[in-house]
């Protein structure tokens, strides 16, 4: 069985406390922009792998059980 992937949320609290609290169109707002979208991007890759990984195993499971 393919593991959960873990979504750690306080790294993404971390990173939206931090860029609500800078001053909009700042260098230091894009740089907090740039990071907040890092991590939901991180997210959102670890979360489809494991949705390949999940139905690649269930394929594999399938054929096996059908031959």
């Amino acid at each position: 069985m393919v593991p959960v992937p873990s979504i750690r949320i306080k790294p993404l609290r971390r990173a939206d406390r931090r860029l609500s609290r800078r001053k909009k169109s700042s260098k230091n707002y894009v740089k907090a922009k740039h990071m907040l979208a890092r991590l939901y991007s991180r997210i959102y890759n670890r979360r489809k792998d494991f949705l390949h990984k999940l139905s690649a195993e269930y394929i594999q499971v399938d054929m096996i059980s059908s031959s």
